[in-house]
């Protein structure tokens, strides 16, 4: 909410290798500065590269993301040991 230009991108907020934020105010602290820390622990492996964006499916070899992969996942991991599968 803090946020002065709402429609702004990622790249527009990451220069030089650091956040720039552009907010109305700054953080005050209470939960506005817990979640700008958790904010930033989320971010802080994030690697920007230059290019068009894209999504990669890791339960997919291709990384294409399909319900039938998806489904096996599920079976994988929740159903050890049992003689069905999810429909």
């Amino acid at each position: 909410m803090l946020e002065s230009e709402k429609n702004c991108k990622v790249r527009d907020r990451w220069n030089d290798g650091g956040w720039v934020w552009k907010w109305r105010r700054d953080v005050r602290g209470g939960i506005e500065q817990s979640q700008l820390n958790s904010l930033l622990i989320l971010l802080a492996n994030v690697e920007l590269q230059n290019g068009q964006d894209k999504a990669r499916w890791t339960l997919d070899d291709q990384g294409i993301f399909s319900v039938a992969a998806t489904r096996s996942h599920i079976d994988e991991m929740r159903l050890l040991g049992q003689d069905f599968v999810t429909r």
